[in-house]
């Protein structure tokens, strides 16, 4: 199955047959250049910032959120705890994110290095 958006493609059930999973792969053109990353499939939401240098994705199978950085080739991990619709702000500095913790469901705001978090909604 193949899933198109506006931003990106993501090819999915292509099998690693050494890790015996499957793996998303996620083409994002940035700048006219195609940049791919490969994604397990318990990836289940992928967004994409406005200008397309980053993307933040959720996993089903270990609970978090990650922000994928194309220009630093690095991914780093916001949370721990299960997430859902991230947003980026339209400038990609930010991103705004519901997130199941202890304290219940919480709406939070951070930069994108996850530094600044502020509860917007509790």
């Amino acid at each position: 199955m193949t899933l198109y958006n506006k931003d990106y493609l993501v090819l999915r059930k292509i099998e690693d047959r050494e890790k015996n999973q499957k793996v998303k792969l996620l083409v994002v053109e940035l700048k006219n250049e195609k940049k791919i990353i490969e994604l397990t499939d318990s990836v289940k939401e992928i967004v994409v910032s406005d200008d397309k240098s980053k993307i933040a994705f959720t996993q089903s199978i270990q609970a978090g959120l990650w922000i994928y950085d194309f220009t630093q080739d690095k991914t780093i991990q916001l949370s721990e705890n299960t997430c859902y619709y991230p947003s980026f702000s339209s400038d990609g500095s930010m991103l705004s994110y519901l997130e199941i913790n202890k304290e219940g469901i919480v709406i939070y705001s951070s930069n994108i290095d996850g530094s600044d978090k502020i509860v917007i909604y509790r």
